[in-house]
């Protein structure tokens, strides 16, 4: 199982402090996350509410969604009242898959008479309740599509004067299997609840996780939250010289001491079946491009056997995670054989305190 999480660690200046503002570090890991009630994976309720360029996010069940909440229809919908945005990286929030925006609910023909009869017009809400539990419903002109109590509230609270959008009425299973059942609103990645938006305090540490074998057809992608980093007892991470605190650069780094990773970049999307390039990453946190399978072959990094494939296959990873570590020079034949001079310096070094 490949494994690669990104956290932020808000850090709120000391107490006896007059002056100074939270500040980030953020932290790549590729090890299985340590959990427990210290950090531990949000539920589908919660959520994470920050802003990056001018633009508000939902963070929720592993994606970031744009979000206006300048708009009362949404603000209520969702009941995020007094709801406050919470600082994060760059790094980090580039790492969930981008869903589309959360806007209000647009029905074509609302309060016009629908498929149930004029008490029930289109853009009302009904429920239909059977062994496996309650389903809402929003009646539009086509017929009936099921959506998420979240999303009930927001077509709820965007309705026109014309809909009664209060409590839903119960329809007969009977009845609702004579009604098409139809997906005309793109409201799929809306929340299925009114979220609980997550308080850095005492929540403080919040992550991207990441997890796939070679052999999963998607990845899971889970929001985490909590007050340490998913490492276990006495893991000691890695300062890179290029760690910046708030900027956008990576701070630190956590892999096996002494060993490696070796992988094939993919994309952020869970199901993401793109295969980029090949990589093996140091316990130092530099990623080395590696130029092809028979270079891997010949450098010998240790990589998974794979069914009914090769025996030393490279694990996927993001590549939202892994462009986010420092680079090192090409590991190649063509590269190992130029000569040189001297060594440049690093372009993203960082000066060293004498002391």
């Amino acid at each position: 199982m490949s494994s690669w999480t990104v956290c932020d660690n808000l850090l709120m200046p000391a107490v006896t402090e007059t002056t100074g503002t939270p500040s980030l570090q953020t932290t790549v890991l590729a090890n299985d996350p340590v959990l427990d009630d210290a950090i531990r994976p949000v539920d589908a309720g919660e959520a994470i509410l920050t802003e990056s360029g001018g633009t508000t996010y939902l963070v929720y069940r592993g994606v970031r969604a744009p979000i206006d909440l300048s708009d009362p229809v949404l603000v209520n919908g969702l009941h995020l009242q007094g709801a406050e945005t919470r600082p994060m990286s760059l790094a980090l929030l580039n790492t969930f898959p981008l869903a589309d925006p959360i806007t209000p609910v647009l029905i074509q023909g609302s309060g016009e008479p629908g498929l149930l009869g004029p008490e029930h017009p289109v853009g009302a809400i009904v429920k239909s309740v059977d062994s496996r539990g309650e389903q809402l419903y929003v009646v539009l002109r086509e017929g009936l599509q099921p959506v998420s109590q979240a999303t009930a509230d927001i077509i709820r609270y965007g309705a026109s004067g014309e809909v009664a959008t209060g409590q839903a009425d119960e329809i007969a299973p009977a009845t609702l299997a004579e009604v098409p059942t139809v997906h005309r609103l793109a409201v799929d990645h809306y929340p299925l609840v009114s979220p609980r938006i997550v308080s850095p305090t005492p929540d403080r540490v919040v992550c991207m996780g990441w997890q796939r074998s070679n052999t999963d057809a998607r990845a899971d992608v889970r929001l985490l939250a909590g007050h340490r980093l998913p490492t276990a007892d006495g893991a000691q991470t890695v300062r890179l010289a290029s760690a910046d605190g708030s900027g956008p650069a990576v701070d630190s780094v956590y892999l096996t001491p002494g060993a490696g990773e070796y992988v094939q970049a993919t994309g952020s999307d869970p199901e993401s079946r793109s295969t980029g390039q090949l990589f093996y990453v140091s316990d130092t946190g530099v990623r080395y491009h590696i130029k092809d399978l028979p270079t891997a072959d010949a450098l010998g990094v240790g990589g998974v056997k794979v069914p009914d494939g090769p025996a030393n296959a490279p694990q996927w990873a993001p590549w939202a995670v892994i462009s986010l570590l420092p680079p090192g020079p090409e590991l190649s034949q063509e590269a190992a054989l130029v000569a040189h001079d001297g060594m440049a310096a690093d372009p993203d070094s960082t000066k060293v305190s004498a002391r």
